[in-house]
């Protein structure tokens, strides 16, 4: 099943001008001001949901052990501009119910195909990845890196200067609380994982939220589910030798270690933020664009709109559902959950 877009996982960069590499579409995006879904994908997928949600009521599933955010509620309307804001906390929730019941089974696969495909729809790449069946490694070196002309420098300053005057957009705190309480539900698989990799748990969350929405069933490397097949979509064939029993810490961990965080020898604040942005890409960074990047600033005061609405194709007016990772990381700090970084 397909809702729409063919998206292309870009290359995790060996260095930065190699992440500006390739052309960028600066392209309209007719009827779909903050949205990258047609009216009719909008209503399919929230008519899907919420026959998944009477079906689970219907088989008397268990409720889900973390509330939906804000005032959002079961088969309530999803529209072109809610389709992930709303529909993931909701196929999670249905995931979650159904998980140890035999009788939802089926429902909680039916669930996960969609997670995986809406997400893949929300999450675009600033640039296409030219060898996805090769391994990729990411920079692993601190801010401030070189980068070309054509792009604004990204520096440890800046990091921090932006990470201490964000500021969570008021409609989006319930949002941000819910992903801060999806972040603590899965701490122990997430240390458990660091434990291994010596990559912090909290960057496992966020990663995890921002790739597989959270969906312990999917994989790591980009939310595609089941986890007893290998990934279909970019990165393809992952993990490469993939053998019973089939986890998602066992292919978490091969993901973290093809996308080159394994061995990372810092963790500080600036080197975590600018290995987030370098993952996702670049492109915001250009000239003709300068838009601080929604993979970290989503639903805070320094991102307002533009998004790449499929790999190296830019909206201005598209605005992202998927909540940013600096953003995360703030809260679990101002929760104590972390300390300070």
């Amino acid at each position: 099943m397909s809702c729409g877009y063919n998206l292309t996982r870009r290359n995790l960069l060996t260095h930065t001008a190699y992440a500006l590499s390739g052309a960028i579409v600066i392209a309209a995006v007719p009827r779909r001001v903050h949205a990258q879904y047609s009216v009719k994908e909008a209503f399919s997928i929230s008519t899907e949901i919420n026959a998944l949600e009477e079906k689970a009521d219907t088989l008397a599933l268990p409720p889900s052990k973390t509330p939906l955010p804000g005032d959002l509620t079961a088969r309530s309307a999803l529209d072109t501009e809610n389709i992930y804001l709303n529909g993931m906390p909701r196929l999670l929730a249905l995931i979650e119910r159904a998980q140890g019941q035999e009788r939802g089974a089926s429902l909680a696969d039916n669930a996960s195909v969609y997670l995986s495909d809406i997400t893949r729809q929300e999450h675009s790449f600033t640039q296409p990845n030219p060898k996805p069946l090769e391994p990729r490694k990411i920079a692993k070196v601190s801010p401030p890196e070189k980068v070309t002309s054509t792009t604004g420098k990204a520096s440890a300053a800046e990091y921090r200067e932006l990470y201490s005057s964000c500021v969570v957009n008021s409609d989006r705190d319930g949002n941000v609380q819910w992903h801060v309480k999806q972040l603590k539900a899965g701490k122990a698989q997430y240390a458990a994982l660091s434990a291994l990799t010596a990559v912090p748990w909290y960057f496992i969350g966020i990663l995890h939220a921002l790739e597989a929405s959270f969906n312990f069933s999917s994989h790591l490397y980009n939310g595609d589910t089941p986890l007893s097949k290998k990934t279909t979509h970019d990165p393809k064939r992952r993990p490469r030798d993939w053998q019973p029993p089939y986890s998602w810490q066992a292919s978490a961990q091969h993901a973290l270690t093809d996308e080159g965080f394994v061995g990372q020898e810092s963790w500080a604040l600036e080197d975590i933020l600018y290995r987030f942005e370098l993952y996702n890409g670049l492109g915001y960074r250009r000239k003709s664009i300068r838009v601080a990047s929604p993979y970290l600033w989503s639903f805070s005061s320094h991102y307002k709109s533009g998004k790449f609405v499929k790999d190296s194709v830019y909206s201005a007016s598209t605005i992202s559902q998927q909540c940013g990772a600096a953003v995360m990381l703030k809260y679990l700090e101002k929760s104590g959950e972390i300390g300070p970084l």
